[in-house]
């Protein structure tokens, strides 16, 4: 699933979060990060961590496997508030849409409404 790790992360008055301005910063600092049970954590596991953290710090948009974004997902809420947690989830639930759809759906919705109702 494509995500654009680039996107703002906003609070519900259309502010940047200063502590977590973008998306890959959320993601990241939640997949770097050690939490108590990490000290248990299986090599594999801290390996899949690792290459995880690889895939963020490219930046702009990455392709996640679904087990990839419910890991960096429960992460997520372990380690950020629930105002950071709320707008990343957001933005990981919606389905991706690259600038050419965008603009694509923009000139439809023009088009749509310059149509006369008949």
């Amino acid at each position: 699933m494509k995500k654009d790790l680039n996107t703002a992360i906003l609070d519900p008055y259309k502010n940047i979060i200063t502590i977590a301005p973008r998306l890959e910063v959320v993601c990241y600092e939640a997949v770097v990060g050690i939490l108590p049970e990490d000290r248990t954590m299986s090599m594999p596991d801290k390996l899949t961590l690792h290459r995880i953290s690889i895939k963020i710090a490219t930046g702009g948009v990455v392709d996640f496997s679904i087990e990839e974004l419910s890991l960096i997902k429960e992460r997520i809420g372990k380690v950020w508030s629930s105002l950071v947690v709320g707008a990343a989830y957001d933005i990981l639930d919606a389905d991706y849409k690259s600038e050419s759809e965008i603009i694509q759906q923009a000139v439809v919705a023009d088009i749509s409404e310059s149509l006369p109702i008949v």
